[in-house]
């Protein structure tokens, strides 16, 4: 696929580079983990409903419930 072409080769040093960029950065402060769950949450619960909803609204309609 053409998106596969734009991302890097993985290093067995990328992820310290990381880890050290980021501290010298300041580090992570002390909330920042749960900021980042709760966005994730807010992001895939709701895709996860919809999906839920729609294979419970095709089941209805295929046993003729509706």
């Amino acid at each position: 696929m053409f998106f596969r072409k734009k991302l890097k080769k993985y290093k067995d040093g990328d992820e310290k580079k990381l880890q050290a960029d980021i501290e010298k950065e300041g580090g992570l402060e002390k909330n920042d983990f749960a900021a980042m769950v709760i966005a994730a949450l807010t992001t895939i619960v709701p895709v996860c409903l919809l999906v839920l909803l729609g294979l419970c609204l095709l089941t209805m309609l295929l046993l003729n419930i509706l």
